[in-house]
């Protein structure tokens, strides 16, 4: 059975309407939307129209107020094409930058949040404490995927429409896409289809994998994410240690990922071990990195825990206060450590508010963890120390400490 629908009660009104609306512009404008597409919103918007909802203080109908609701509403259905509502259009620079122009490529500025390399969903964070293990098995994982799941596929004869396709398929697993970013992965696509793949899979080899790990560790956070500066030194470290085809093929992927994209990649939790030992890294000094914690007889005492002495009260970007606690005997002390007790940065440090009159420093530069049974008191040494682990004790009182990381 056809079924004829009625004009909504505003429809005669909007009829009458439509040469004002268009009267009151300056340029010419294409219709969009049908007559019957226009009729179909407006009867679902009809209710809007009715004067018992548009009323003044002393209860009058205000018939201003419907002219200038009902006028606009009938401007934006009927200007959806008009030189102000152009869609928007979007390029990557040279750069990778992307951009958006929504004056029909008039002008072009850059929009780099609306790039999935971005904006996508963070990965969650890996359980457990900070660690250079824990940085190193993410690093493993990472690598491990792209052999996998990229390397491992790659085939002599495949098509350039193949090798598209896997690292699209590849790039969705860690990163959302957008039509805007597909320009990206083809352009990726047709350089590395250049490289000739019959050349680049024997250069993927196992020292090339972990070189690559090497690259994600030294340059990740403690946290197993990446900012902009640690994504492009990842990239150029993978140009400069590898090199070759196997490191313009790998950087291409990296570039593809993005920050992050290389997150979610190094959170996948791929692989539970990891060798980082001769990856050489610049100690990680980040504060992340630092807690008020305690090795003792080579057991890890994290913070809270019945054996740590000192209460963190306030970190930032650069500094970590600790609040001191009694030992038991009336001493007042505090620990300062990194979970692994192997990575060594300068740091200093300064009483907040009033100091003690005495004060013991130990330190352990040892190689190992650093541990307090095994300290060495040092009371000469000035306040700023290379160390891996700070274990100080006051006199009887009340002490804050507010200690800052350099590397």
């Amino acid at each position: 059975m056809d079924v004829q629908h009625s004009p909504p009660k505003g429809w005669k009104a909007f009829q009458a309407n439509f040469d004002v609306v268009f009267a009151q512009s300056d340029r010419l404008c294409t219709v969009c939307l049908s007559q019957q597409q226009i009729q179909a919103l407006l009867s679902q918007t009809e209710y809007l129209y009715w004067p018992s909802r548009w009323v003044k203080a002393e209860g009058d109908v205000d018939v201003d107020i419907v002219t200038q609701f009902t006028e606009d509403l009938e401007r934006q259905l009927l200007m959806a094409c008009c030189d102000d509502q152009l869609p928007i259009q979007w390029r990557y620079t040279t750069d990778g930058v992307l951009q958006q122009s929504t004056n029909g490529g008039g002008t072009w500025i850059d929009a780099p949040l609306y790039d999935p390399r971005v904006y996508s969903t963070q990965f969650p964070p890996v359980p457990g404490a900070p660690s250079s293990d824990k940085k190193c098995i993410a690093a493993t994982g990472a690598s491990l995927l792209i052999k996998e799941q990229v390397g491992d596929q790659l085939t002599d004869d495949m098509s350039r429409y193949t090798l598209g396709q896997l690292i699209t398929d590849w790039v969705k697993t860690v990163i959302d896409t957008s039509n805007p970013f597909q320009a990206l992965v083809t352009v990726v696509t047709n350089q590395v289809f250049a490289l000739v793949i019959a050349l680049l899979r024997p250069a993927l080899t196992d020292t090339v994998y972990h070189l690559l790990t090497c690259a994600f560790d030294c340059n990740m956070s403690s946290d197993i994410s990446f900012n902009l500066a640690q994504w492009q030194q990842v990239r150029t470290d993978i140009t400069s240690t590898i090199g070759g085809i196997a490191g313009v093929f790998l950087e291409h992927l990296v570039f593809l990922l993005g920050t992050q994209g290389i997150t979610n990649l190094c959170r996948s939790g791929a692989a539970t071990t990891g060798d980082c030992s001769d990856c050489g890294c610049a100690p990680d000094c980040e504060i992340g990195d630092w807690q008020a914690a305690l090795w003792y007889s080579g057991t890890y005492y994290p913070p809270g825990s019945s054996s740590v002495r000192g209460i963190e009260i306030a970190r930032d970007s650069t500094s970590i206060t600790i609040q001191s606690q009694d030992r038991g005997d009336g001493q007042q002390v505090m620990s300062l450590t990194t979970a692994s007790g192997t990575t060594f940065c300068g740091f200093s440090a300064e009483f907040v508010g009033a100091s003690p009159a005495h004060t013991l420093h130990f330190f352990n530069l040892s190689p190992n963890h650093a541990e307090y049974n095994t300290q060495t008191e040092d009371e000469t040494a000035p306040f700023s120390h290379p160390f891996s682990m700070c274990y100080l004790q006051m006199d009887p009182g009340s002490w804050v400490v507010k200690f800052t990381i350099t590397p």
